[in-house]
């Protein structure tokens, strides 16, 4: 089975990284829990995830170039906004009361600089 990536890459299930998997996991159980399709995309990330990783899933770590991923989990507020010792702002995901993952503020920022030094 092919994944189709947020900028339009077709990669194998088998070769995404456990991070990636995990997110993918995540991204449909958090966003579209109620969507029978999203359900069967996370069992058979489950079943991927436990033949590759031992069922482990990682934390929820969105990728910075993706940034409709963001504006989602900040739209469903799920993304809890602070600032850590350096002052840099960072938000927790918090899904059913529990911290499933971090996203740094810096690495969306950082990402949004190069793209518009290209441009």
């Amino acid at each position: 089975m092919k994944w189709t990536t947020f900028d339009g890459r077709q990669l194998e299930y088998a070769d995404l990284s456990h991070q990636h998997l995990s997110n993918i996991y995540w991204f449909h159980r958090v966003l579209f829990s109620r969507d029978n399709s999203a359900a069967e995309i996370c069992r058979f990330t489950v079943d991927f995830l436990n033949e590759k990783f031992d069922g482990k899933i990682l934390d929820y770590s969105p990728h910075p170039d993706c940034k409709s991923e963001v504006d989602a989990l900040n739209s469903a507020g799920l993304l809890h906004w602070f600032f850590d010792e350096q002052g840099i702002r960072k938000a927790k995901i918090i899904f059913e009361g529990e911290i499933i993952g971090e996203f740094c503020e810096r690495e969306w920022m950082r990402q949004e600089k190069i793209i518009s030094v290209l441009k």
